[in-house]
């Protein structure tokens, strides 16, 4: 979505660079966050005026709304390629950014999941499973033999301890039986050092809660009247607290059931060869006499599920009909010492090469070659001598750098081009790359950091992408070092490409479980800066980067962003929303729908602005026209009476407010768009309509809406006559 990102004395477009749906935010027009609505005098009202402008023209076009590209995808991107696959349990899928929310709305003036003393520092942060993640544990699960006595304990609320050995499959055990238990609805908390400081007052009943890995010392240091009191807490909650622990030293401990046994190997190899191949692969990969003679090897080893399943994913790796000389290989090649080895031995331009490449997978080679020179010459303080020609041609430095070029697609304003792009071999190098180039101190921190920095302004979004991802995966390294000489750099900066950059980077950074809490309470200090370019990073954070990881701070933050006079926070806010929106269940949908129409009836001016705008952002979202079938909020409404009701509310509030009255009757029209053709879509939309028309002037409005549908393009004329039927009963006072 394209928007300007000044809203003030001066106004100017948006560099095309910050298009893709990041910030869409302005300067702030007066005073601090909280500042009073009545204030700023003329220039409040110039600001204003402004947003209306900039409302108007984002909402005037549905290419803009329809054909953005989300910071989503390149989050998940993100995660998904640079961030290392967990090793500990039975499945290593990626936590993927999804999620439930759930909350009340109580009250007029009201915002869900809003606390008074916002987040406490020391509290550790319980963040949602999510449910691919749940899938792909339950897909590759082999039960051990104690399963059965765990699924009896957990069928009551409470707490659970889970000791054995490391690497028997706790967290998936423990995972999988909860969500069994819970339908789905999984927490896992942060790391902790302390089970007194476990928030139980948090817990909500159904729900089931994880602690992994907690280390022998911290259970040892809990005395029996502690662990009781906290299955007490658990269980008034209605709520199911599992806590695993490597060893059996916590044996006499109250609450505890041992894993006694481990699941069976083969199975579990199979059972994650199953998940990524067809079983007719499996079947004949397994067939192969080399192949069988290295499974049964590695099953005979002492039992670790994280090596088990590392070999399955290479297997699956394996083209039809090669044997496994070059899977022995790559898995040499894996060994930390031979990479290492062979990282000393690179060159400094080609570590600087090769460093791009694990940074920017799948850039164009001549950007590559650029952004690496721009490094070596921040490092060593003089031009880096071109080493492309013969005999230091891009072939022999792809060999020394185990790199490849790759003929591809690159998409422009004009269309797609060729292109050739670079990439590592192995692409699970790419994370230990990152890594090891900082810790072993090949450049001097500084000259990195800065270079860091700038990419993060980068005039290509891809480079931006993959330095936000570098910050936030090395931040787990040195958290505070890449928060003040990056992050936050990025974060309070004028230049909305910055600002996306750190988004990238909070979450990358919060996909490291670790990490998760203080990167949730940076962002909500962001929240409550004096900066407005702070307060905007803050609010887009908890949209897709860390919303769906903690749903309830995320809403508390938004509404209390949503009640600052802030005239273009409100793009930052809706954006948000929206993100939260996408790929929801109707759990989701109705807690952001009730969060909507909380601001909406708000007596605050500018909360009631925030509110009726970000449900029309929803709205357009949401909907697509032309594909013939309901908006997924026409079909959620469309479940009961009261869904219908908020969402004819939010309808009037839109279509007859000064604002945004005009723009709500184009978002109406591409409802219509997407309904012609569904019988059944252009029913409900019928019956909304007549929901929301109560008065005659109400009534007014949608018949002059809909009469000009059949000449839209596309034409929605089944549509049309659907709503002017249902608008075609009496009401008092209407218009004949």
């Amino acid at each position: 979505m394209v928007s300007a990102d000044r809203v003030g004395g001066l106004a100017e477009p948006l560099p095309d660079r910050a298009h893709h749906g990041v910030d869409h935010t302005g300067r702030a027009g007066s005073g601090g966050p909280g500042a009073p609505e009545g204030e700023g005098g003329p220039h409040r009202e110039a600001a204003r005026a402004l947003t209306i402008d900039k409302i108007k023209e984002q909402l005037s076009n549905p290419a803009r709304l329809l054909d953005s590209v989300s910071l989503v995808e390149e989050i998940h991107r993100q995660v998904s390629t640079l961030r290392p696959a967990g090793g500990g349990g039975q499945a290593a899928a990626p936590i993927v950014i999804m999620g439930d929310v759930t909350g009340d709305v109580v009250g007029r003036d009201s915002f869900v999941g809003r606390r008074g003393g916002g987040v406490d520092t020391a509290e550790p942060v319980a963040r949602r499973v999510a449910a691919p993640v749940l899938a792909g544990f339950r897909g590759a699960f082999v039960e051990p033999g104690s399963a059965g006595a765990i699924r009896d304990r957990l069928a009551r609320p409470g707490l659970v301890l889970l000791a054995g050995p490391r690497g028997w499959g706790k967290t998936a055990l423990g995972m999988v039986l909860l969500a069994e238990r819970c339908q789905g609805e999984v927490y896992e908390f942060e790391p902790i050092e302390d089970l007194l400081r476990l928030p139980t007052g948090a817990l909500k009943a159904g729900r089931g809660y994880l602690v992994t890995d907690l280390p022998p010392h911290v259970l040892t240091a809990a005395r029996g009247a502690d662990l009781h009191r906290l299955d007490e807490e658990v269980t008034a909650r209605g709520a199911r607290l599992v806590l695993t622990v490597a060893g059996a030293g916590a044996a006499a401990k109250p609450c505890q059931l041992p894993v006694s046994d481990h699941p069976e190997p083969r199975a579990l190899l199979l059972a994650h060869l199953g998940r990524l191949l067809a079983a007719e692969r499996v079947a004949e990969l397994t067939g192969q006499h080399a192949v069988a003679e290295l499974i049964e090897g590695s099953c005979q080893e002492p039992f670790e599920a994280a090596a088990l399943v590392r070999l399955a994913e290479e297997l699956a790796r394996l083209d039809r009909g090669v044997g496994v000389t070059e899977l022995a290989q790559r898995l040499t090649v894996r060994s930390k010492e031979e990479l290492r080895a062979w990282l000393d031995e690179v060159s400094s331009p080609d570590r600087a090469f090769l460093l791009c490449v694990a940074m920017f997978d799948g850039l164009a080679y001549g950007t590559v070659v650029d952004l690496a020179e721009r490094l070596d010459r921040l490092t060593t303080g003089r031009a880096a001598a071109r080493v492309d020609g013969p005999p230091h041609g891009r072939q022999a430095r792809c060999e020394r750098t185990r790199t490849e070029i790759l003929r591809a697609w690159s998409h422009t304003p004009y269309g797609r081009v060729p292109t050739e792009i670079v990439r590592l071999r192995q692409a699970d190098h790419r994370p230990w790359i990152v890594d090891q180039l900082w810790c072993a101190g090949y450049y001097g921190r500084p000259a990195l950091l800065r270079w860091l920095r700038e990419l993060g302004t980068h005039h290509a979004r891809p480079v931006r992408g993959g330095a936000g991802a570098a910050v936030g995966l090395l931040m787990s390294r040195e958290f505070e070092t890449f928060r003040r000489a990056v992050l936050e750099p990025w974060a309070a900066g004028d230049d909305p490409a910055g600002r996306e950059a750190a988004l990238v980077a909070l979450g990358v950074a919060a996909g490291d479980f670790q990490l998760t809490g203080a990167v949730v309470r940076l962002a909500h200090s962001w929240s409550r800066s004096g900066e407005w370019q702070l307060r905007r990073t803050a609010a887009r954070a908890f949209g897709e980067s860390l919303g769906h990881l903690v749903p309830d701070t995320a809403f508390e933050v938004l509404g209390e962003l949503a009640g600052q006079s802030d005239p273009g926070g409100v793009f930052a806010i809706s954006q948000s929303l929206v993100e939260l929106a996408r790929s929801a269940d109707d759990a989701l949908l109705a807690t952001v729908v009730a969060t909507v129409e909380s601001w909406a009836t708000s007596h605050r001016a500018h909360r009631r602005h925030v509110g009726v705008y970000g449900f029309l952002q929803l709205c357009a979202d949401l909907c697509r026209p032309g594909e013939h079938s309901a908006p997924r909020l026409l079909q959620w409404a469309d479940q009961g009476a009261e869904p219908t009701l908020a969402l004819a509310g939010l309808w009037r509030r839109a279509l007859i407010d000064p604002l945004v009255n005009r723009p709500a009757r184009w978002v109406l029209r591409w409802w219509a768009q997407s309904c012609e053709g569904d019988t059944a879509a252009t029913t409900a939309l019928a019956r909304l309509a007549r929901s929301v028309a109560r008065l005659p002037r109400e009534v007014e409005i949608l018949r002059r809406a809909a009469l000009t549908w059949p000449d839209a393009d596309p034409p929605a004329t089944a549509a049309a006559a659907a709503v002017l039927d249902a608008l075609s009963s009496p009401v008092r006072g209407a218009r004949p």
